[in-house]
């Protein structure tokens, strides 16, 4: 009867039996306290069954959180592959820039004059006003070996000219805003945002299951109405089981019962077969065609008073 059960799962069962529990209670005494309640020696069976439910919620719980944690991972591997991928492309980027700076240095000081480099503050030509007659003697005393043999553009790659001369130095470069090659990183964010949208307009109605008042959830993707077997009793099993799947991809064999379900304790009540889940976290979850049948009968016992 105890098998697998936590000190948790044995609080919770005293709780739920109308018992105190105290911070010093071992174990033991709330076995203890478990079998010495009224309710254990009239229906020990019932009992049982509350025991077990409990382990089975604090398990799917654990399942839950445990897909919750896996979820925040992989999205934290795309945040961090998305970071890494946009280092690389800025690194590139710089490398660029620093082959384009070394390129305009090593053409600068191979050409027939050299200018101050820019780090003193501003460009200047230092021969910019020299006298024409010093321009064969340069020419003539220019060693022969800085000459480059081929010319390279490093704007088109044309071997015909310098970079200093070509056309498209000064040409804009053409936009490349219609291509749309980006990855967006915030898919899973618009996701979590529509999500927190559909949660919002979840429609929940009251109405009594045997006679119990309970709120019940209006889901037009239910299959069977689905009750919480913590709001009924089950004194003899059942020989219908079925396997319940959850929108998490879960599954779980489970009981079915015809369960009377109405708008309220005047009207009349429909007999709903039900799945009966140890798990689920609503009180009970019905589908939209249910919900309208039974405001039919109500509406109809109105009318039969008036």
């Amino acid at each position: 009867m105890y098998k697998n059960a936590l000190k948790e799962d044995f609080i919770r069962v005293v709780e739920d039996l109308d018992g105190t529990v105290e911070s010093t209670d071992t174990i033991a005494k709330l076995k203890t306290k478990i079998e010495n309640s009224s309710t254990f020696e009239s229906d020990p069976d019932f009992v049982k069954t509350l025991i077990q439910n409990c382990i089975d919620e604090r398990v799917s719980r654990n399942e839950r959180e445990v897909i919750l944690e896996k979820q925040k991972i992989e999205l934290a591997k795309l945040q961090l592959a998305q970071l890494e991928k946009e280092i690389e492309l800025q690194t590139a980027k710089n490398k660029a820039l620093s082959l384009n700076h070394a390129a305009k240095v090593e053409e600068k000081q191979s050409g027939s004059y050299k200018e101050i480099p820019i780090t003193y503050g501003y460009t200047q030509d230092p021969f910019k006003n020299r006298s024409r007659n010093f321009k064969p003697e340069i020419k003539e005393n220019y060693p022969q070996n800085l000459e480059r043999e081929n010319k390279n553009c490093y704007i088109c790659g044309d071997s015909s000219h310098y970079t200093r001369d070509c056309e498209k130095r000064f040409k804009p470069k053409e936009s490349n805003s219609h291509i749309h090659n980006r990855i967006n990183a915030n898919t899973l964010k618009v996701e979590s945002e529509k999500q927190n949208d559909e949660f919002a307009h979840l429609q929940y109605v009251h109405i009594f299951v045997e006679n119990q008042p309970v709120t019940a959830l209006i889901d037009s993707g239910c299959q069977i109405p689905v009750l919480n077997s913590s709001l009924i009793r089950v004194q003899t099993p059942s020989e219908e089981i079925i396997t319940l799947s959850s929108c998490f991809g879960e599954q779980r064999m489970v009981e079915v019962k015809p369960i009377n379900i109405s708008l309220n304790q005047l009207s009349p009540g429909l007999s709903v077969r039900t799945a009966i889940s140890p798990t689920l976290t609503e009180e009970i979850i019905i589908h939209p065609s249910v919900y309208a049948e039974i405001k039919k009968l109500g509406h109809t016992q109105r009318a039969m008073f008036y």
